[in-house]
């Protein structure tokens, strides 16, 4: 059985959970080519979990036709399809459009037989016309902000999808009790809740209680540098003077669109020194392991931003599968899996300045009782091998992927 699998950019270092989940799937035998809007980050193509799946991406070509060139040979249904999402696009739809076209082409050629498109945005918009116009089955997973924002042309994607894979329980919940489909509860039932999981093998837990005693506490953040994962409080919490007497030192890993502003406004406020806080960027599997294994707490400062919050993030898994104990807050999914026996929970549904105060006290917690932070440790990673092992987790959609 060949799949076509949708993305919007490979590789992309945010979203490893795809890398692994193709991993798995490709680790099963399952035969498949990915295709692409963009071709990701040269550098992570040198990370092992991406590495492998670079000889199956395939970059579409785009194709400005105009409309009546487009249409020639298309049913009444077709041209219909893509006036829909026309509407929906607006003047982006032309390239867009194009885009299927020649994933439709492509699918036809390589003879694939099912589509999966990953996200309720345009990837799965393209899957969705393809599958379509060649008649295939079509198969789609959600995930967080193509979910509470991005969504395009859902109505009609569910009428005809045949299975949507939701990671977390916000996502899931969104589009299960949504007002807007209310008139579409015979379609819900193909809705299918698959966290995403970790191969465990590669994520040996380790307990931290040698630790105990260390002049500098060490504290770890990642993810991509925008308004959601709230660096920005996290940075507001540790310059308050109740953590700058706690002598920390904290490292913040990734990229994104606010980590220039961000490395500018601490530059110019006092307290920390060059060792304090750190910036490294983006690293590979094996450096983020490093950065895993030399800190003594992991701290996952979510919110919801204009609508869009965090599904699960990889990081908060990893350090649950680790040992690494974990501060976070109760925004968007964590709390599918955070709580006050896996870790400490800092209230994230208050004004701005309520939450940077929950923050301090929530590390402070964490920090200060050393034991109690290695017993929720333990308890998280019981979580991770009882829900999050992607060896199990991933069999409905294998299963959903194989059959005709």
């Amino acid at each position: 059985m060949s799949v076509a699998v949708i993305v919007d950019t490979f590789p992309r270092w945010s979203e490893r959970f795809i890398a692994r989940e193709l991993n798995e799937l490709q680790r099963r035998g399952l035969d498949f080519t990915l295709y692409c809007l963009k071709a990701g980050d040269v550098d992570c193509e040198r990370d092992p979990e991406f590495a492998g799946l670079i000889h199956r991406r395939v970059v579409l070509p785009s194709c400005f036709l105009p409309s009546f060139a487009r249409e020639l040979g298309m049913d009444a249904a077709a041209k219909e399809r893509l006036k829909l999402v026309e509407n929906e696009l607006g003047l982006t739809a032309f390239r867009q459009i194009g885009c299927a076209d020649s994933l439709t082409k492509l699918i036809r050629e390589h003879r694939h037989k099912i589509v999966y498109a990953h996200f309720a945005s345009l990837p799965s918009t393209l899957g969705w016309l393809a599958a379509e116009a060649l008649n295939l089955p079509f198969v789609m997973s959600c995930h967080a902000r193509d979910v509470f924002v991005d969504a395009q042309c859902f109505r009609q994607k569910l009428q005809y999808v045949r299975k949507i894979f939701t990671c977390n329980e916000e996502a899931e919940g969104s589009l299960r009790f949504d007002v807007r489909w209310d008139d579409l509860q015979g379609d819900l039932h193909k809705l299918v809740l698959m966290p995403h999981g970790l191969p465990l093998e590669h994520y040996p837990f380790s307990a931290r209680k040698e630790r105990a005693g260390t002049e500098k506490k060490r504290l770890l953040a990642a993810g991509r540098f925008v308004p959601k994962k709230g660096f920005g409080l996290l940075m507001d919490a540790l310059l308050t003077p109740e953590l700058l007497d706690m002598k920390i030192k904290a490292t913040i890993l990734g990229d994104g669109p606010e980590r220039g502003r961000m490395m500018r406004q601490i530059a110019r406020r006092c307290g920390w020194t060059g060792d304090s806080l750190m910036f490294p960027g983006q690293v590979l599997d094996v450096e983020l392991r490093k950065y895993f294994n030399d800190a003594d707490l992991m701290v996952v400062p979510s919110v919801e931003v204009e609508g869009d919050s965090d599904g699960l993030p990889n990081v908060l898994l990893e350090a649950f599968a680790l040992g690494l104990p974990v501060v976070g807050t109760n925004a968007g999914s964590l709390s599918d899996v955070l709580n006050v026996n896996t870790g400490f929970v800092a209230d994230a549904r208050s004004p701005s300045p309520s939450v940077v105060q929950n923050l301090v006290v929530a590390i402070k917690e964490a920090l200060l009782n050393p034991t109690e932070a290695w017993t929720r440790a333990e308890a998280a990673r019981a979580v991770i091998e009882a829900r999050f092992d992607i060896r199990k987790n991933i069999e409905p959609l294998f299963t959903e992927l194989t059959t005709p």
